[in-house]
């Protein structure tokens, strides 16, 4: 029997409901005790994405002046 990804209390419910309260999530919010410390957000959304939801992606640029390196990540909204 196959186990429903979008089970109460799981990382898939979770951040399903946080994109339904038209929050915008990336992969640094997401490590966090509210996500159960979710390490790997892209899978989250590849599972919810697979089950027929439309989940956006924009893609987020940032520089950090003190260690001069370039940071590129997603941020995913419905």
């Amino acid at each position: 029997m196959k186990k429903n990804p979008f089970e109460k209390g799981s990382q898939n419910y979770m951040i399903l409901e946080a994109l339904k309260a038209k929050r915008q999530l990336t992969p640094i919010d997401d490590n966090t005790k509210e996500f159960d410390y979710c390490m790997r957000l892209s899978a989250r959304i590849y599972d919810i994405r697979k089950s027929g939801i439309n989940v956006k992606a924009k893609e987020v640029n940032t520089y950090n002046k003190k260690t001069n390196k370039h940071k590129r990540y997603a941020k995913y909204y419905l």
